[in-house]
């Protein structure tokens, strides 16, 4: 029998990448995987996967309604991978490595977890422990951040059939709400009509309507009242309302004031009593993050004597996800496979 030798560059190019294998991922993070490859030393087997949740291939996206909720895309499955011995061997240690910090454009934090069920956009996968074991950890906060998680009792596959799924989860609930800009700086002042300009804004549950409806009897300078915002002269100093400065902080003052909402502090600015330099765009954002803040709020005008109010909706929210921006990482799975019996 004749026996082939490998010479020096070709055994570096077989163990430069090592063997490709199938490690089980969903069909929906299959295209994030970068690479998945396996190399041997005797019955020792090293796993590495790399992942890259920003992928142009893959639309992964966060939905962090909750701690502990997972990334992905619609309903589908989005687990890594699953953690069975016929791939991995018995898996004696799990490590990670940062190689490009994650962000979907406003949080950072993500984490990794194992248990028996898969995740999907915004639902939590099951009951399920976070890595490494001993505290859970944003683990893509920056470039070369590493972990390192130990195992004595084959925890990671609970049988020798029945492997555990590894799944990516908000780390943290979002603290972002859902934003609109009202914009008056092409209103006409002399077309805001009592009783008729109506600026609609809808709360946080996607259902109920708030309107505020322009009001002569009131001051444009007066603390805000209920479903209102004053047009009539100021009953300080501040003169009649004739000027895009002092429509924006009436209006603002109005949303401001209702329990469900708050405004910009640009927007409320009434120096020496006559607006002086406030903004003539109000962002108006929701007090309550929900997964149904986004959506239309409308402007009720006079057809015969338009406004030129532009009432934006809300958006930048969590309702369909966030896509995630950046995020790359390696996985390397350390485990030993059992000799045939003999």
């Amino acid at each position: 029998m004749t026996m082939r030798r490998l010479d020096r560059k070709r055994l570096f190019e077989a163990e430069k990448l090592g063997k490709t294998v199938d490690v089980g991922a969903s069909p929906l993070m299959k295209d994030a995987i970068v690479s998945a490859t396996q190399h041997r030393e005797g019955h020792k087997a090293i796993t590495d996967i790399v992942i890259d949740l920003g992928s142009s291939a893959v639309d992964l996206k966060t939905k962090a309604s909750a701690q502990g909720v997972g990334i992905g895309n619609s309903s589908d499955a989005s687990y890594v991978c699953k953690v069975d011995q016929s791939v991995f061997g018995v898996v004696t240690s799990v490590e990670s490595v940062c190689l490009e910090a994650f962000s979907d454009g406003v949080d950072s934090d993500i984490d990794l977890t194992y248990g028996s069920a898969n995740g999907s956009l915004g639902t939590a996968p099951g009951t399920s422990t976070s890595f490494p074991t001993d505290a859970q950890q944003n683990i893509m906060s920056a470039v070369g951040k590493s972990t390192l998680s130990a195992f004595d009792a084959s925890e990671l596959d609970v049988d020798g059939s029945s492997g555990l799924y590894i799944n990516f989860v908000a780390g943290a609930a979002t603290t972002t709400t859902a934003t609109a800009t009202i914009d008056v700086s092409s209103a006409t002042v002399g077309n805001i009509i009592n009783g008729v300009t109506t600026i609609r804004v809808m709360e946080s549950d996607g259902i109920t309507w708030h309107d505020f409806v322009a009001d002569s009897s009131r001051a444009w300078d007066a603390s805000a009242g209920v479903n209102v915002f004053g047009i009539g002269a100021s009953g300080g100093s501040g003169g009649n309302m004739d000027s895009l400065e002092k429509l924006s902080y009436a209006i603002s003052t109005a949303i401001h004031g209702d329990s469900n909402f708050t405004t910009d502090a640009a927007s409320k600015v009434n120096t020496d009593n006559v607006a002086t330099g406030n903004a003539t765009s109000i962002v108006v954002s929701h007090v309550l993050m929900t997964t149904t803040g986004e959506g239309d709020n409308y402007l009720i005008d006079d057809p015969q004597n338009l406004s030129g109010i532009s009432v934006g909706a809300f958006t930048g929210g969590i309702d369909n996800g966030r896509d995630i921006a950046s995020g790359k990482l390696l996985l390397r799975f350390t485990g030993f496979v059992a000799p045939d019996d003999i």
